[in-house]
């Protein structure tokens, strides 16, 4: 959480502004988990949307999912295979990348202390929240839209991502090693257009 906060995607709630509040706040359940990695054991949160809150239903419940903008991986990955040279990149911590409408962040607020010995303060997350229902949509249609907004300046980067991307990962290549390392570098400037960098 501490690097959730650094990073920038939540922000401190003042006990002024909880008390003006005008709508409810809705308060996502979380909790960390121990996730093994390269680099030894590292601490991700998980975000808990399905846990229903005091009127029965869940943030998922109420949220609207959008329609399916994922690509089955099978057609992905085949594709992936034709290329001479191939090459795969993510989007680099995509969901803290994409901010929410500034309407929304009630809706995802959480309480968090440093440590126990403080008493738990009131946040709100700023970004697309992993675990929310409409995550995957709200991403998939951002990377959408920039492809809409950029693409035509980085045509072939824009085929590769909206063609040979899976969720946050992009799968592609190229017949030789030059035409690779052009898509590659415009893809890079096509993701960065957006504010987001590739992984």
């Amino acid at each position: 959480m501490g690097a959730y906060k650094r990073l920038g995607p939540m922000r401190r709630v003042t006990p002024n502004e909880t008390s003006a509040a005008v709508v409810p706040a809705n308060y996502i359940p979380h909790h960390g988990i121990w996730q093994q990695g390269d680099a030894g054991a590292k601490l991700r949160v998980v975000f808990d949307a399905l846990r229903p809150t005091s009127s029965g239903a869940s943030l998922n419940d109420v949220l609207c999912r959008g329609p399916k903008l994922q690509r089955d991986i099978w057609v992905v990955l085949l594709r992936w295979r034709t290329y001479k040279v191939a090459f795969c990149s993510d989007v680099r911590m995509m969901f803290r990348q994409i901010k929410v409408n500034k309407l929304d962040v009630d809706w995802q607020c959480i309480p968090w202390s440093p440590n126990s010995r403080e008493l738990a303060r009131h946040f709100q997350l700023l970004t697309v929240t992993y675990g929310t229902a409409c995550a995957p949509y709200l991403s998939l249609r951002t990377l959408q839209q920039l492809c809409d907004d950029e693409g035509d300046k980085f045509p072939r980067a824009r085929i590769a991502t909206l063609r040979d991307r899976y969720v946050d990962d992009v799968l592609s290549g190229a017949d030789d090693v030059e035409d690779a390392l052009t898509l590659r570098d415009e893809l890079i400037q096509l993701i960065k257009a957006g504010r987001l960098s590739l992984g």
